[in-house]
């Protein structure tokens, strides 16, 4: 029976790796991943934590991106048509998750209509969205996550508009975050925003205040790393 297994990968810390991730990334058969430089970088990591029953087995290595997915979909599918085990993993984090993953995993769900034979297992891990809804202090009990969101100015202020009156959660980039951040002012007003950057990592930081304050902060402090926004939209009316 072909199984499609869905991995997630620290986001910074390699000791945030769980050990049935470990395990299954040694079981596969095939793993998909973004780079497959990175992918062999993972193997090379955990290799002394894999099970002494896996031996040295290090599974073919292909990448899967926005660039291939088209070509690799059907070869995906087929090594699980030969009863293969897949593994997808993403550069850092949860497959799907802001990534090209999903179109994959659809593809298998619609392959198990005709199919049955092939099973999908999702393993629970890092993602950087809950740690920096957690160090927000804003509350959790209904949140929108957005991801990343448009780069050009008009259609970034529109879908800032267009967000739900509760506690929101994007991606961006440290090249675009101050103008996300004085997009947000404009739009929604100089409301609290907690920005969490590098999370897991040796420079990770959180900055909280308005939005107006946070844009401050970072004209002084030139933005680095990998960043993960949080605004309280409760307040925009």
């Amino acid at each position: 029976m072909g199984k499609l297994i869905l991995i997630p990968t620290p986001i910074g810390n390699v000791g945030d790796m769980t050990v049935r991730g470990v395990e299954s990334l040694f079981l596969c058969d095939v793993v998909l991943c973004e780079d497959t430089r990175d992918g062999q970088r993972l193997f090379d990591t955990y290799k002394e934590y894999a099970p002494s029953s896996f031996g040295d087995n290090t599974p073919l290595l292909l990448s899967y991106n926005d660039h291939n997915r088209d070509e690799r979909i059907p070869q995906a599918l087929a090594f699980l048509m030969q009863d293969k085990i897949v593994g997808l993993v993403t550069d850092r984090g949860t497959p799907v998750v802001s990534d090209p993953g999903y179109k994959l995993v659809k593809a298998v769900i619609d392959q198990q209509g005709v199919n049955n034979k092939i099973i999908i297992d999702a393993l629970p891990g890092a993602t950087a969205l809950i740690p920096a809804l957690q160090l927000s202090g804003f509350p959790p009990t209904s949140f929108y996550f957005a991801g990343f969101i448009s780069k050009k100015t008009q259609a970034r202020k529109t879908t800032l508009l267009e967000f739900p009156k509760t506690t929101v959660i994007l991606y961006e980039s440290p090249y675009r975050l101050i103008s996300l951040l004085s997009d947000i002012n404009k739009t929604l007003g100089d409301i609290p925003v907690s920005i969490s950057r590098e999370i897991t990592k040796t420079y990770e930081e959180t900055v909280r205040g308005k939005a107006t304050e946070c844009i401050a902060h970072f004209e002084e402090k030139t933005p680095k790393g990998e960043f993960v926004v949080v605004i309280d939209n409760r307040l925009n009316s």
